[in-house]
Order: structure tokens, then sequence, then C-alpha cells
């Protein structure tokens, strides 16, 4: 989920910034740089965590600032593909729902990813709204008793526990391969993401979208879901604080 990526590049530094230690300058200028910024097949860059190297810096004419030769360390975001994680439900609508890691937000499970026998539907409670709700039947024993399944409404709010399906970077198709998941029913195996190119990208995608799925491998969701579902025995939400990890 966290990695170290090393990048070359040359920094500007202002004149503002030359009576500052170098280094420190240099790692002002990195982190306005990168921090929060995307970069396509790499991650989200979080912070600059060392400098490798520094060569000569040049002044060129008619411009004050230093231009310098860095090699440095950024801490990058990118999870892993089957990695479980834990955020909580931002939105939900029938075209899925929306997770927060609390410093990234754009985590998506579409209807494709959703446990089987997932519904968008009135919510039971009398809310008056619509809510994405699990039947849950029991394990085979339970299910052969003829009982009526439990219906476990997601709601906005609520922890939840995922796998990582695919992280999706703009510049290789998100558009097309979000579409191509939103396509399909709940429940329903998904296609891997859409190959580079095709119909185009909306300007409102975002530069980096990790796709989530509350189905495991083996297309149970054992342990995945609201993680108060599985945990109430065992003291509650606990794992409430484990937010924006790795489960």
């Amino acid at each position: 989920m966290w990695f170290l990526a090393t990048v070359r590049d040359t920094i500007t530094i202002p004149p503002v910034l030359f009576a500052e230690d170098r280094n420190e300058a240099l790692s002002l200028e990195i982190e306005k740089k990168y921090a929060n910024k995307v970069l396509p097949d790499v991650g989200l860059c979080l912070c600059c965590y060392d400098i490798l190297s520094v060569r000569d810096s040049h002044i060129y004419p008619g411009d004050g600032s230093a231009h310098t030769d860095a090699t440095f360390r950024l801490a990058v975001f990118s999870p892993s593909e089957g990695e479980i994680m834990v955020g909580t439900i931002k939105s939900g609508e029938a075209d899925g729902l929306v997770i927060s890691l609390g410093f990234f937000d754009d985590v998506h499970i579409p209807p494709s990813l959703m446990m089987r026998n997932s519904a968008y539907a009135e919510d039971d409670a009398g809310t008056g709204s619509k809510v994405w709700t699990w039947e849950y039947e029991g394990d085979e024993e339970e299910a052969g008793d003829g009982a009526d399944p439990v219906k476990l409404p997601l709601y906005v709010g609520d922890v939840v526990r995922f796998r990582v399906h695919a992280v999706l970077f703009k510049r290789q198709g998100i558009a097309d391969s979000t579409r191509d998941l939103l396509s399909l029913e709940p429940g329903v195996a998904a296609r891997p993401p859409s190959a580079p190119g095709g119909g185009g990208l909306e300007s409102d995608d975002p530069p980096m979208r990790v796709i989530a799925s509350l189905t495991s491998a083996s297309g149970d969701a054992s342990e995945l879901g609201v993680v108060k579902w599985w945990d109430a025995g065992d003291g509650g939400d606990d794992d409430a604080e484990g937010e924006g990890g790795a489960a």
C-alpha cells in the first residue's frame, strides 16, 4: 500500500529561500510540486521522504531562481490488487458506493463488485431514502433451515472492509474501464479493466481511482462489508481505528 518512489527532477528554488538550508529548501519545493499529486502508473504522492543527492544549481539570465538537479524519494500510496483495506462509506448511489480513506476519496465499489444478492432499494428502516442492502442468507447450515435472509444495509458513515480489485490511472482509460464494471449486475464476475485507448476520457475523471470489491477472490463476502457485521461479538467497532489502512 505504501512505498518509496525514487525521482530525479530539476527543482526550482526561489531567491527568498536562498538563506535557508539547501536540503530544507529543496524539501519544501519538492512537496509543493509533488504532494497530493498523482504520478501515472505510480500512485498518489504524499510527501518527500528524503533527498538522495543534489547536483549543481543554475541561475539563468532574467530568472533569479536556482534550478537544482536533485534525486529524492517520495512516499507514495498505491494499494495492490487483492489487498484488504478499511474505509468509511462517503456516499451510496445506484452506480455503487464511494469509500473515503480520510486522505483519499476516490475508492469506488461498483454494483458488479457488491456482494451477491445486493440491491439498491428503499431502506426498510423507514429513512425515506434508497440504500445498498445485502440479503445475508447465512452459511450452508443456516440456509438449509429455510430461514428468511437477513437484510444488512450499508449506510453513509459505516466503516467497511473491502478488497482492492484494481487501481486505474486516468491516462490508461479509467473512464472506459469503470463503465465496463458498472455495466454488470451485483455479484456477477467483473471483466478485467479495459485496455488503454478507445472512447476517450471524461474531464471529471480523477487522475487515480481504486476500484474495490466486497467479495473475496473466491466469490464470497466473508469478513468483507460493514465491519460491525462481523465484529459484533468481538467488541464492536474496534477496527474503525484502522480506517485508511490495511486490515
